[in-house]
């Protein structure tokens, strides 16, 4: 009983962490973006510079793998809309990160796509913090 309690905890709780964390990488982004803040590397290929998501990303890489654990774990404990709508932007990052990676967009629309991640991250966590504390 006790690990059943701890395993709808962790499933609760987890894709809220998820999209914080992915939130915090997306508000980077955007900002490092818009004032044109890069770096250059030896080779003399110009990157953003985004300390933050680096350091975060030597800890937590969000994978597929990973979206479907945390789907098998929202259907197994059948967890709430708000728990899937978390999911669900954690895969449109997923989808989203795959399109950046081979294809190059404009700064104006990678801009435009980050922020409507960044926002529906914001809705997703505003929902889940008003379900827990109001």
């Amino acid at each position: 009983m006790f690990f059943k309690k701890i395993l709808i905890r962790i499933g609760k709780v987890l894709p809220f962490l998820f999209v914080f964390i992915i939130l915090i990488g997306y508000i980077e982004n955007v900002y490092a973006i818009a004032f044109d803040i890069t770096i250059t590397d030896i080779d003399g290929e110009t990157y953003i510079y985004t300390p933050i998501s680096t350091y975060i990303s030597y800890i937590v890489y969000i994978d597929w793998i990973d979206v479907f654990l945390l789907y098998i774990i929202c259907f197994a404990l059948e967890l709430c809309w708000r728990t899937f709508l978390c999911v669900h932007m954690i895969l449109a990052n997923l989808v989203v990160r795959c399109v950046l990676e081979h294809v190059y967009l404009q700064y104006g629309i990678v801009i435009g796509l980050q922020v409507f991640l960044a926002l529906w991250a914001i809705y997703c966590i505003y929902n889940g913090a008003r379900k827990k504390f109001i």
